[in-house]
């Protein structure tokens, strides 16, 4: 029996919007993965206006001798990343939900490292950041959880979570702004109800797209504009306790 014959063990979610330059990278990495485990790719379109969608359906068709499969979901009708990945997952069906970027690239044994994630666990992975040059930027990101005033959170580029937990928990929130928060609200669901936080050092994952000139600026603004919304719901999540 091949492993694309057995139930996936990982479904792995890459949501898009107009990443036609920087996915191939991503899906390259997903192609060498150092596992025998049988795993999924789910590639969410969430409307992009480039030539996402292309390469996403020709990716899907290239014959890979039974390594994994491959799932394209058209989730154009609602903006925004919370959609997106909630998409995502309602399409897979492996055990364990693992989330990473269109425009970052996974180690070898990223697939590998989250399938050890447990019922309760909400798992994050190390994101080691490079700049435009290529050279690593360890202050961009601690290896660790990131830190809060209130609880720690994973980032959504790089965490995993069993299927049944992220559901039973209510996925991601699609009230929340379309950018930058939905990471931080999913991570404190998850302790206010008992919840267990979990670092893997191992399920690594390299980004550099935030580190060009034009993308630190978007991120910054983007990522700040959902700090503010945080500051007003904060007080929403410690009522819960």
């Amino acid at each position: 029996m091949s492993k694309t014959d057995r139930a996936p063990e990982v479904s792995v979610i890459i949501c898009a919007l107009n990443a036609a330059l920087t996915l191939p990278r991503q899906l390259k990495a997903l192609e060498n993965q150092e596992t025998e485990l049988p795993y999924e790719v789910i590639l969410v379109d969430n409307g992009s206006e480039d030539d996402t969608r292309a390469v996403m359906e020709a990716w899907a068709q290239e014959p890979r001798e039974d390594k994994f499969t491959v799932k394209v979901v058209d989730a154009s009708a609602t903006p925004g990343i919370p959609a997106a990945r909630n998409a995502g997952a309602r399409a897979a069906s492996g055990r364990v939900l693992a989330f990473c970027d269109a425009d970052d690239e996974v180690s070898p044994q990223w697939v590998q490292a989250f399938s050890e994630v447990q019922d309760k666990e909400l798992a994050g992975g190390w994101i080691r950041a490079f700049d435009a040059n290529g050279s690593p930027r360890p202050d961009a990101f601690g290896k660790g959880l990131i830190a809060t005033p209130y609880l720690p959170h994973v980032g959504n580029c790089n965490c995993a979570i069993t299927r049944a937990r992220f559901f039973e928990i209510g996925g991601y929130d699609e009230s929340l702004p379309r950018y930058g928060y939905e990471d931080v609200d999913i991570s404190w669901r998850h302790q206010e109800a008992d919840g267990v936080m979990r670092f893997i050092p191992e399920a690594c994952k390299f980004a550099d797209a935030l580190f060009t000139q034009k993308g630190w600026t978007f991120h910054r603004r983007r990522r700040g504009a959902a700090f503010v919304f945080a500051e007003n719901t904060t007080r929403r999540h410690k009522e819960r306790l």
